[in-house]
């Protein structure tokens, strides 16, 4: 996964991240939206000269390559010192940053620091910098750093925010996604990031309200509609999930898991042609294939779990098979696998939350005496059985 607010099927640090699928494939904390409003870069506060506009904004009408131009201009003329040339390194760092020349940018935010300690800006991008790089532990001290050096915007808060939930600190998390949003009410990110961090409290009204706001603000924003999907779904309306999870589809007919999530919640394991035809053009190499394969019978719960190659992967496998035993009211079968997955998963991760919640249910109802007790499959799939298990589906 990418980053987070609440991830599904990677950690935070993943973009924040989910591993295997993209940041807008499944619920997760950076995944519930779009990129923040770009950053607002420092403010030269003396030496107004045209170079230096042009290097800080350039009136909003200057390309990247104009303003990269400016910033090296006031760098390589000497004419400047400290903090004021401090300003101009976090401007440049900025714009490498835009253009994706992360080395260069870090090498100009490490510059600007060092010349101004109080240059959030350059905190900020050093942070995001460090986290694509998976580093997330460097990216919260410099989130730390920037909020400590009194940068008040709301996007250093979601990301600080993100790491935190990934981490497990969902309280503190929540805090810094309120602040978020009370300096920015309307940002669909903050919103959907706080909802992640309310499911991942088990607190789904509130977690479903934020949702709604941000579908209010952006319609189109497929993460919002999954997560909604999730937070019904986890509440226990099936039907209200399912019609989120079938509008999440449509705004991303490449969302895999919003495939596998409308099968589930539609509760009719006889639909297999509709999600056949909704992950017809997923990739058969990349994950979660395996996961498809097996809700549409051509895997087996042995040769799934095998097929993980990660910890993001056995996680959503031991999950993915369980949920599938609890769809067919499987009970004894289902619970060895839930609670694997809630052993192995991350805090973050949705599954984690969903197997929770699956649990709550089935551990109400008691086994029946007549089904067999079904036994996790190992997390590693290298300690997988070489033959395949029984399907156990049948």
């Amino acid at each position: 996964m990418k980053k987070a607010a609440l991830i599904w099927g990677a950690s935070l640090a993943a973009a924040l991240a989910c591993g295997p699928a993209g940041a807008e494939d499944r619920f997760s904390i950076d995944r519930f939206g779009g990129m923040e409003a770009p950053r607002v870069l420092p403010q030269l506060k003396s030496k107004q000269s045209p170079t230096a506009i042009v290097c800080a904004t350039g009136g909003g009408q200057v390309a990247l390559d104009a303003r990269l131009a400016a910033c090296s201009s006031l760098i390589e003329s000497g004419k400047w010192k400290g903090k004021e040339i401090g300003w101009a390194y976090a401007n440049r760092c900025a714009i490498y940053s835009a253009q994706g020349h992360d080395d260069k940018a870090l090498g100009d935010c490490i510059q600007a620091i060092s010349l101004d300690a109080d240059s959030v800006i350059a905190y900020q991008i050093r942070g995001d910098i460090q986290l694509t790089r998976g580093d997330s532990e460097k990216a919260l001290a410099d989130y730390d750093s920037g909020i400590q050096h009194g940068a008040h915007y709301a996007a250093i808060f979601i990301d600080r925010g993100n790491l935190l939930l990934a981490k497990g600190e969902s309280e503190k998390a929540l805090a810094d996604f309120n602040q978020a949003l009370e300096i920015n009410p309307d940002s669909t990110r903050a919103l959907v990031a706080r909802g992640a961090a309310r499911f991942t409290g088990g607190d789904f009204a509130p977690a479903i309200a934020d949702f709604d706001r941000a579908i209010e603000l952006t319609p189109d924003n497929s993460l919002a509609w999954f997560n909604r999907g999730s937070a019904y779904f986890a509440k226990g309306d099936a039907a209200k999930a399912a019609e989120n999870f079938k509008q999440a589809l449509t705004l991303n007919p490449v969302n895999a898991y919003a495939a596998l999530w409308l099968f589930i919640a539609s509760g009719d394991a006889n639909a297999k042609s509709e999600l056949q035809a909704h992950t017809a053009k997923l990739s058969q190499k990349s994950w979660p294939w395996p996961v498809v394969q097996f809700y549409l019978g051509a895997k087996d719960g042995a040769q799934t779990i095998a097929a993980a190659s990660n910890p993001a992967e056995q996680c959503e496998a031991q999950f993915y098979v369980g949920q599938e035993r609890a769809m067919n009211r499987a009970t004894n079968e289902a619970l060895p696998y839930l609670r694997k997955a809630v052993e192995i998963c991350p805090k973050d991760f949705g599954e984690t939350i969903q197997a929770k919640s699956e649990l709550i249910k089935l551990e109400a109802a008691p086994p029946k005496p007549e089904e067999p007790a079904a036994k996790p499959e190992p997390a590693d799939k290298k300690n997988a059985p070489t033959d395949p298990e029984p399907d156990l589906k049948k």
